[in-house]
């Protein structure tokens, strides 16, 4: 059976779009800290990280927001049993597409500590 160039061509254009390879770019904030009233106690709990997937567009999408970098930090503290902030934390968003079609996507990711901080009871001077 003999296939027509037309065929060849558009076969093996659609394999390698289909195959496509992924590229992004990375775009980082760090290190932050939260905010701690002087006289907290603040006790370390352990390493956290959370990686969240962001919608998929045909036109390249916000890198990040202040809302989902709130929803990012939330689900950081959450994770870890008596948490109740997140400490020396980068921000990190990766930008991704398949080329050679315009398909964008975000992934953004939080890589901190988690920590217990209570408030203490001394009188500051």
């Amino acid at each position: 059976m003999k296939y027509s160039p037309a065929v060849i061509m558009s076969s093996a254009l659609l394999s390698v779009v289909l195959s496509g390879c992924t590229m992004g770019r990375v775009y980082e904030i760090g290190p932050e800290t939260q905010f701690i009233y002087p006289n907290s106690n603040v006790k370390a709990l352990g390493p956290v990280s959370v990686k969240r997937t962001g919608n998929f567009s045909f036109l390249q999408p916000s890198l990040r927001t202040g809302k989902e970098d709130l929803k990012l930090y939330n689900m950081a503290v959450s994770t870890v049993a008596d948490a109740n902030v997140v400490i020396d934390y980068y921000l990190v968003t990766d930008l991704k597409y398949l080329y050679p079609i315009p398909f964008f996507w975000t992934e953004s990711r939080i890589e901190g500590t988690a920590a217990k901080a209570t408030v203490g009871q001394q009188e500051l001077r």
